[in-house]
């Protein structure tokens, strides 16, 4: 349902600013809907790109898909695509792996969603996806879908780091003082990856896995089969080693702490 109307009235003043006992009816228009059923996402999370991609190598994304009302909402996902790129863009629901077409979401509760693309053919591509909320069809809300695929040996790496730089800031030397720091990988590709730490100063930076109690499953499993404790290597520095393995799904995310300690100036 919906509704429109408003009123109100003011008080005239006399030039010289003192009020007067004229008053005048001002009307001012307001609209509103009612609606049982609302479906939101993130604006941030409805434009997703695939920057640097390769011809039949599979890239992952991931946006949420919120029932905001509460009652259970039915929101239907289509993607229109040429018989040439059928298998170039899925969708899937991120904990189960099963297609996201037609997704039943909970009251007050969301449904995570995996966007995997394996590009057919070079250049910019551009997909869109409609996102329908079966109980309201006012509520749709529009995914765009943009990639820049070239050859095999333009690709960038599939591991995404929340930072490129890690700062400590002032330390103090020979105080004993731990200084910690985190940093994490994603990994935006469908196959595992293996990633090293090195460090030149073994003595005064290592690494460790961190994993706090709202990780998911699929990430502690990941982490659990990383080795990060400092050793030396041949190059002279502390390393740290994640083979991903089975354990390790795509698009998952490790967290990574990193110590500094003042035992020695640097």
């Amino acid at each position: 349902g919906g509704g429109a109307g408003g009123a109100g009235g003011l008080h005239k003043r006399h030039p010289s600013g003192e009020p007067t006992d004229q008053t005048e009816n001002v009307r001012m228009r307001f609209t509103y809907r009612v609606c049982q059923s609302i479906m939101y996402v993130d604006p941030a999370e409805l434009s997703i790109a695939f920057d640097h991609c390769a011809v039949n190598t599979s890239y992952v994304r991931d946006f949420t898909i919120w029932n905001k009302s509460e009652v259970p909402l039915t929101c239907m996902l289509n993607c229109a695509l040429a018989p040439s790129e059928s298998t170039a863009l899925e969708f899937a629901q991120y904990d189960t792996g099963a297609a996201a077409r037609e997704l039943c979401i909970k009251e007050f509760s969301n449904v995570r969603v995996k966007v995997v693309f394996k590009p057919q053919r070079l250049g910019e591509l551009h997909y869109v996806a409609y996102l329908t909320n079966l109980n309201n069809p006012y509520n749709q809300l529009v995914l765009s879908v943009d990639a820049m695929v070239g050859s095999a040996n333009q690709q960038t790496s599939t591991v995404a780091l929340s930072t490129s730089t890690v700062e400590f800031g002032d330390c103090c030397a020979g105080s004993g003082q731990t200084y910690r720091r985190q940093v994490s990988f994603k990994n935006l590709g469908e196959q595992p990856v293996e990633i090293d730490l090195h460090t030149g100063v073994p003595s005064d930076v290592s690494f460790h896995v961190a994993v706090t109690r709202s990780a998911q499953s699929a990430s502690a499993t990941a982490a659990a089969a990383m080795t990060l404790a400092p050793q030396g290597s041949s190059g002279g520095g502390s390393s740290g080693k994640h083979s991903g393995g089975s354990s390790d799904k795509s698009g998952g995310q490790t967290t990574v702490g990193t110590g500094a300690s003042s035992s020695s100036s640097s």
